[in-house]
């Protein structure tokens, strides 16, 4: 299995690339010669883009120190809890003005409770 694979490596390390014409090379140094240098229009853009990170990037930083300088007094932050209020029984109608939590009520309970609603 070796001997197969030391002459494939052989014959590879054997082949070499064949030289440049010189038609090629001075095709090749004609056109880096031709290539346009950085212009006024692309500097300013550069140098925008540029401003327009560092900006960035120190807006984010003084943002981060509010963030932790307002952090570091507090000893623990309090907890948010989530409490519902307890679940009002309907009132007539003549009382107060429908709402849209004791349609949901009356439409939850069954459908006789809905025409008492819409009266």
């Amino acid at each position: 299995m070796t001997d197969p694979m030391k002459s494939l490596e052989a014959e590879l390390a054997s082949l070499r690339p064949t030289p440049l014409s010189p038609r090629v090379i001075d095709a090749i140094v004609d056109e880096l010669a031709e290539r346009p240098t950085v212009r006024f229009a692309d500097r300013c853009l550069l140098a925008v883009m540029g401003a327009g990170s560092l900006a960035a990037c120190v807006i984010v930083g003084l943002v981060a120190w509010q963030i932790i300088a307002n952090n570091s007094g507090v000893s623990a932050s309090p907890s948010i809890v989530a409490v519902q209020s307890p679940v009002q029984s309907p009132l007539p109608p003549s009382a107060s003005p429908v709402t849209l939590r004791q349609y949901q009520q009356a439409l939850a309970r069954s459908s006789d409770a809905v025409p008492e609603l819409l009266r």
